[in-house]
């Protein structure tokens, strides 16, 4: 279950069965899951940028789209994946966070820590990058110039983009 996916909150981009891939921009034009969207957008700019500027995160925007999440992940394991062991793929860096999703899952859920050299992981989501951009006929610089919905709403110029 792609966390990542899922926060895009698009009618027909699946989490699971479109793990690992970021929708075009044409699919981010299709008809958007707002709450999904909504949630995602107040847990970015009120818990995760306001952490990342050292101000006072609102915890609760961040709960309320982990709830949102794990909701949804149960859906599934109630459904489709029902007796099947599940991974879900979002960063989730701070304990209390965390804590709130143990309570949401209980004691099946584990984290799993991935350190991962800084070189090796550009390396990595760079060619993924000129992938999805060749797949669209563009260069990585024009595909990141053109991509708006792959970066924080601070990143703005192609330097900016290609260190994110």
């Amino acid at each position: 279950f792609d966390g990542d996916v899922w926060s895009f909150g698009l009618t027909g981009f699946d989490a699971v069965e479109h793990s690992g891939q970021q929708p075009t921009p044409e699919q981010m034009e299709s008809e958007p899951l707002r709450d999904v969207q909504s949630l995602y957008r107040a847990c970015f700019e009120e818990y995760w940028q306001k952490k990342m500027r050292s101000e006072s995160p609102d915890l609760s925007k961040a709960e309320a789209f982990y709830e949102a999440m794990a909701a949804d992940v149960q859906k599934r394991r109630g459904s489709d994946l029902a007796d099947r062991d599940l991974v879900i793929t979002n960063t989730v860096i701070e304990r209390r966070v965390r804590d709130f999703l143990r309570q949401q899952f209980g004691t099946e859920l584990e984290f799993v820590h991935l350190d991962v050299a800084p070189g090796l992981l550009k390396r990595r989501v760079v060619g993924r990058l000129e992938k999805q951009a060749a797949s669209d006929g563009k260069s990585l610089e024009q595909y990141a110039i053109d991509s708006d919905h792959l970066f924080p709403p601070h990143v703005k110029t192609l330097n900016e983009r290609m260190e994110a």
